[in-house]
């Protein structure tokens, strides 16, 4: 007899002896029960003793020990796989690049979806990490090399840094159905004036968009009244939802808004540039890998 336990025969007499029944043992391995019943009486030759009594299908006392100490056996082959399988995993994770892509909260989750997509049939051995930073953090934490690119609008108030555009993005007024302005196909800025709005930038977090939105206003006779700044999308809803004010927002995470709320486009304002961004002066395979997500994007 072969020394190597022939494991597809093992597997075969395990499953008759679970089911006690060729055709539902065979119905479950996915294979004729023809092929089955030969498989088993090839086996038994090869072992030198009768597993099953047939008509009806019962173990032989013989069958009945082989059977008990096959599935120890492979229980524990099982186990031993798995441990193979996780070492060798973790192996490969010492081995794999890294790669973290810093992003503002408004980013929309289909693009990051896309992101992905496109790593897993690029870049398969990437390690690919997001992280929600605000602008300001998203810039510390490329000099400091802690990411390696990120996603943000524009302006970035930067020049030390390589971008590409991903797309433009038109700004949305978000505002509860039950408000009057909810009915209009559209919305100017002279509309906003004087209302309490919930904007997505400000100094603190964005300064060069924030200051950028500011001039837009401006330029077209508006004075924007922020009262609330939300640092993600769903507190912008929220804050919607309790009447604090009217939100502005980038049109990318407007899929996600509640039923209860309105997306309404802001003519006269200019669309946002959304960017992805790394250091200038890189090793090569950041700046191929940032080029490549975002071309293919």
């Amino acid at each position: 007899m072969n020394p190597t336990p022939p494991i597809r025969k093992l597997q075969y007499v395990l499953a008759v002896a679970r089911e006690l029944h060729f055709r539902r043992a065979a119905e479950r391995l996915s294979i004729s029960q023809p092929f089955l019943s030969r498989q088993i009486k090839e086996f038994e030759t090869e072992v030198g003793f009768d597993i099953f009594r047939r008509d009806p299908v019962s173990l032989t006392e013989s069958g009945r020990v082989l059977v008990i100490r096959l599935r120890q056996m492979m229980g524990q082959m099982e186990g031993d796989f798995r441990k193979a399988i996780d070492a060798a995993h973790a192996v490969n994770h010492r081995n794999a690049q890294e790669f973290t892509i810093a992003h503002s909260a408004y980013i929309s989750l289909a693009l990051r979806q896309k992101i992905r997509s496109i790593q897993k049939a690029k870049f398969p051995h990437l390690r690919l990490r997001f992280r929600i930073l605000f602008a300001l953090d998203l810039f510390e934490a490329l000099d400091s090399g802690q990411v390696q690119a990120g996603i943000t609008f524009a302006p970035l108030g930067r020049q030390d840094f390589t971008h590409i555009s991903l797309r433009s993005e038109h700004l949305y007024a978000i505002v509860p159905r039950a408000n009057p302005i909810a009915g209009q196909p559209y919305v100017t800025p002279t509309d906003l004036n004087g209302r309490p709005l919930i904007s997505a930038g400000s100094r603190r977090t964005h300064p060069a968009l924030h200051q950028w939105l500011l001039e837009q206003s401006l330029a077209v006779g508006c004075q924007p009244s922020f009262v609330e700044e939300a640092t993600f999308a769903q507190e912008a809803f929220d804050l919607v939802q309790a009447g604090v004010g009217i939100a502005i927002l980038p049109e990318g995470v407007c899929e996600s808004a509640p039923k209860a709320l309105r997306c309404i486009p802001i003519r006269g304002l200019n669309p946002i540039e959304l960017v992805l961004v790394y250091r200038s002066h890189n090793d090569g395979l950041i700046p191929r890998i940032a080029t490549d997500i975002a071309h293919l994007l």
